[in-house]
């Protein structure tokens, strides 16, 4: 259960992230310390 709900915050976080310019960085921290680093990649190609 506690992965479902982890993945469920991830996603919310990145969409805070392009709803919220302002939160942008919040969300690239918590996918930095999770590993995974697809979302920094994303904004980096832009």
């Amino acid at each position: 259960m506690s992965m479902v709900n982890n993945a469920r915050t991830r996603t919310n976080n990145v969409g805070v992230g392009f709803i919220r310019p302002n939160a942008v960085e919040l969300s690239i921290n918590l996918e930095f310390a999770d590993g995974e680093h697809a979302f920094l990649t994303l904004l980096s190609s832009n």
